[in-house]
Order: C-alpha cells, then sequence, then structure tokens
C-alpha cells in the first residue's frame, strides 16, 4: 500500500515536472526581444501576448537580476523602468549583453 501511495506521488511530481518544461519551453519560443536604434522591443507568449515598446529616449532604468544558476546558465530578469511605469521580463538569455546593447542605442 505505502508502495502504491511513493509510486503515484512520484507520478505526479515527474508529470509537474513535465508541464512545467513545457510552458517554459512555450514562453520561450513566443518571446522575442529586440532593440532597434530608437525603440526596444520585448513581446512574451504564444496564447495570450505581453508586449513592451519602449522609445530610448524614455527609459529610465534597466535593472538584471540574476541567480547563481541564472550567471553559469546566462539567462535573468530584466526589469525596464520609463516614467512611472516598470515592467519585468524573466528568463531572457544574455541579459548583459541585452542591457549593454541599450545602453550603446542610448549613447
Amino acid at each position: 500500500m505505502e508502495i502504491k501511495v511513493l509510486h503515484y506521488g512520484g507520478i505526479f511530481l515527474l508529470f509537474m515536472g513535465v508541464v512545467s518544461l513545457v510552458q517554459r519551453i512555450m514562453v520561450k519560443a513566443g518571446s522575442v526581444y529586440a532593440v532597434t536604434n530608437k525603440r526596444v522591443i520585448l513581446k512574451t507568449g504564444v496564447i495570450s501576448r505581453r508586449a513592451l515598446d519602449l522609445v530610448l529616449a524614455k527609459c529610465e532604468g534597466l535593472q538584471i537580476k540574476q541567480s547563481v544558476l541564472g550567471r553559469i546558465l546566462n539567462y535573468g530578469t530584466i526589469t525596464v523602468t520609463t516614467g512611472g511605469a516598470t515592467s519585468s521580463y524573466p528568463y531572457l538569455s544574455d541579459p548583459v549583453g541585452f542591457k549593454r546593447e541599450i545602453n550603446t542605442q542610448i549613447g
């Protein structure tokens, strides 16, 4: 009886892990991050869409958060501040390079 409970509990945990992995893959596949000479474009999502189209002249602050694993695997969260609005975009690959490109375009 105890072995069945452990067996079903393990299958449930495995299922939840697979669901989480598929969700992350879908977010990554549907994400677009771009920097042009006038704008920063951040879009995430496949079914529901979250987008930020930011004029570089109005960009007040950029913040990067990376965990130890994020530093090893080169991903992190970037937070963009404009006026009173703040938008965060998690699981961005190479956030330091993205911030560097924004700062290069700003001048």
